[in-house]
């Protein structure tokens, strides 16, 4: 498996969403759940973007190739920054920075 956040900003104008007459006071509730609401976005602190986060996966099977790209990669850089590892750690991996970075 392969991972690849996706990250997209939308500036929207004035009048786009619900309650944006009204800029200095809560928009109405919303009983859509949170991925029906904005498009599948999120709203920004300020209601001027809607931001929208993704998780693209690109099934690669770990075969005897993958492996053997791995081994190579290890010893060639010393195990250190190897891109090329078993789905579960990569897995890990991306999560670990997802939740840094955010």
């Amino acid at each position: 498996l392969d991972y690849s956040l996706l990250l997209g900003i939308h500036q929207k104008g004035p009048g786009e969403l619900p309650g944006d007459a009204a800029p200095n006071h809560a928009p109405p509730p919303d009983s859509r759940p949170f991925h029906q609401q904005y498009h599948g976005g999120m709203l920004s602190a300020d209601r001027t973007e809607v931001i929208f986060c993704g998780i693209i996966d690109i099934f690669t099977t770990f075969n005897l190739k993958k492996k053997g790209e791995t081994l190579i990669r290890h010893i060639v850089h010393h195990g250190e920054n190897v891109s090329t590892v078993p789905p579960d750690e990569y897995g890990v991996r991306f999560r670990d920075y997802i939740e840094k970075v955010l």
